[in-house]
């Protein structure tokens, strides 16, 4: 496998057994059960699924992005997996497995983010091509995707030296306000509409998506009409709506 393997990746069909799915390389605190269970499906009926993204680290291939492909497929009993396999360094394919899952799939929850933002410091993605040069805020909101503010408040959280540096030896002055902690009630919602968005992107059939839409919004009326609500803003700290 060694061999066929280039720094580029090229497409291989490689055995389910010979691919790592160590934890170490995943940023999700979970798997979503509908999404395996809606990709189980799609196998089933032979739609053609994009390869998974496997790291090819010391000789070792680690999965770097598509465990819920993965895992789909060995819940079938299948032994094999399309797959395009790249040689990368350990750090690389730490970074790589990160960044994979805020780009597609389920929309990663907010302890996630902040996990993915730690992987991007802890492999030294803050680094500028001048060596011993730190990237500014700025350049780190094009990298991760998400505001500075919050970028320059988790790193003076999270890696203190690495903001003095940046902040010429003193922190930056924290502008946002911590977020509250979320509550169970709102926790759950969070996760029930997730699940109606995996239900959603898992049919493509017309009458069905129509069906789902019109029951959201049903309920979405009745729960403005029941009273005692208070509107409040989305931030950078709540989930974005990715498609699976």
């Amino acid at each position: 496998m060694s061999a066929g393997a280039t720094k580029d990746g090229s497409l291989r069909t490689v055995s389910l057994d010979a691919v790592a799915m160590d934890a170490f390389f995943q940023i999700r605190e979970k798997l979503n059960p509908r999404t395996v269970e809606s990709y189980q499906h799609l196998y089933r009926a032979g739609t053609e699924m994009p390869p998974v993204e496997v790291a090819l680290v010391d000789g070792i291939m680690i999965l770097v992005d598509g465990w819920h492909r993965a895992t789909a497929l060995k819940a079938l009993g299948r032994e094999m997996i399309e797959a395009t396999v790249t040689k990368m360094t350990r750090q690389e394919a730490r970074w790589k497995a990160a960044d994979a899952n805020s780009r597609h799939g389920l929309q990663l929850k907010p302890a996630e983010k902040r996990q993915r933002f730690r992987v991007y410091v802890e492999t030294g993605q803050q680094q500028a091509r001048q060596r011993g040069k730190v990237k500014s805020y700025r350049e780190m909101e094009r990298d991760l995707g998400m505001p500075f503010t919050t970028i320059r408040s988790w790193m003076q959280k999270d890696f203190p030296k690495v903001a003095a540096q940046i902040g010429g030896g003193q922190p930056e002055k924290v502008e946002k306000p911590q977020e509250p902690e979320r509550t169970p009630a709102v926790e759950r919602s969070v996760a029930a509409i997730a699940d109606l968005a995996a239900a959603f992107q898992s049919t493509s059939v017309p009458a069905d998506r129509g069906e789902i839409i019109a029951l959201i919004e049903d309920a979405l009326q009745r729960l403005k009409g029941s009273g005692n609500w208070a509107s409040r803003a989305v931030d950078e700290f709540a989930d974005d709506d990715e498609g699976l």
